[in-house]
């Protein structure tokens, strides 16, 4: 692979004819195989390569292994009374090779003492994903799972991949293009030795710019999102739940393209869970800036609710007045031309248009009116 500093490089994976060239080159050319043979001999002589020094290093990484196992030692029924839950964190992507490092990065900073392990779910990546995650397998203080998650389209499918996949008695979930806080994992854990379910914080400033959220008036949360006027419901992106709850509900509906997790979470307050709200499992979340990206998503969100009206209206989901329709409607109309005078007004603007579209395409699609 690499014979010291400017050594003769061979991929692993390499061809054989590549790695019988490189040797070659060593065979015949006595001044080359001279060099690196120097190279690697000034190489082993580096101060980290001293016995005493490695030896050192060797004997702290033990104590510190035998006293994590000493503070867990006491157990019970087989069991360790003080032991901490094994945790899995499930991580849907899809092309995430832009934002993957700085959620990885955090998740290797959790403050949470305890065993766990992070599931990354494949939805069919194309870009340098995997290779991102591979580069992280040493750099988390837990194991990585990569599991292809790529069978359909759909942040619903791949979170349905990882729980399925996950070993933890508890299940993380969180987004690859958001970043969660250092206490994240640890006061979601805490939350959910009380709860079934649990959704934490989402804060918008860290990752975005003013004219990103402001018009949102969702900069500072306080409690779990109440939608429609009708049901609390969790974060799909900052979600914490029992495994035995997971698979009791069956999944987030993969036929919906997009409030999965409001039917989720609605689905799961009709047998009888409860949502918890933990302030301090806080997520930094990341806004689309692009107008393009902004009006897909929003279209596909209107698009979805009439399907999700029509499944929950008997329950008490309730839709807009004719009056509210048509004032959202008029308003559409007037600013269409001044909005776009104006970052943060031609966000809105996009956004809601984006939004009603959506829900006139959908009602028409699933026979349901809801605009």
């Amino acid at each position: 692979e690499a014979v010291g500093p400017g050594g003769i490089v061979v991929a692993r994976d390499a061809p054989h004819t590549e790695w019988a060239e490189a040797l070659g080159r060593l065979w015949d050319d006595s001044a080359e195989h001279g060099r690196l043979s120097a190279a690697a001999l000034d190489h082993s002589r580096r101060p980290d390569m001293d016995p005493e020094v490695v030896a050192a290093m060797v004997e702290d990484a033990l104590a510190e292994a035998i006293e994590r196992a000493c503070a867990r030692s006491q157990r019970v029924g087989g069991r360790s009374s003080t032991a901490l839950p094994l945790v899995s964190v499930v991580l849907p992507v899809r092309n995430g090779a832009a934002t993957i490092d700085a959620q990885l990065a955090a998740l290797a900073a959790q403050t949470y003492d305890g065993p766990w392990e992070l599931v990354v779910c494949d939805n069919g990546s194309t870009d340098a994903t995997r290779n991102r995650v591979v580069s992280w397998r040493g750099g988390l203080p837990a194991p990585v799972r990569i599991v292809d998650a790529s069978g359909r389209r759909g942040v619903a499918h791949a979170r349905n991949v990882g729980v399925r996949a996950a070993a933890g008695d508890l299940i993380l979930v969180c987004d690859a293009d958001d970043v969660v806080s250092p206490d994240w994992m640890r006061h979601m854990v805490q939350a959910l030795g009380d709860h079934e379910i649990v959704t934490g914080a989402s804060e918008l400033r860290r990752l975005n710019t003013p004219d990103q959220y402001d018009w949102t008036g969702n900069a500072d949360q306080d409690d779990a999102a109440v939608a429609y006027g009708f049901m609390r419901h969790v974060s799909g992106g900052n979600l914490g739940v029992r495994r035995d709850v997971a698979l009791r509900l069956a999944g987030f509906d993969e036929t919906l393209r997009r409030a999965e997790d409001i039917d989720w979470s609605w689905r799961a307050q009709y047998g009888g869970a409860e949502i918890a709200y933990e302030p301090a499992s806080v997520i930094h979340i990341r806004l689309r800036s692009e107008l393009g990206a902004v009006a897909a998503s929003r279209f596909r969100g209107g698009f979805t609710e009439p399907q999700l009206y029509r499944r929950h209206r008997e329950h008490g989901m309730r839709a807009e007045s004719r009056e509210e329709v048509i004032a959202i409607w008029r308003w559409l109309a007037r600013k269409s031309t001044t909005a776009w005078r104006d970052p943060t007004q031609r966000i809105r603007w996009t956004d809601h248009a984006a939004h009603r579209a959506g829900r006139l395409v959908g009602s028409l699609r699933h026979r349901t009116m809801y605009l």
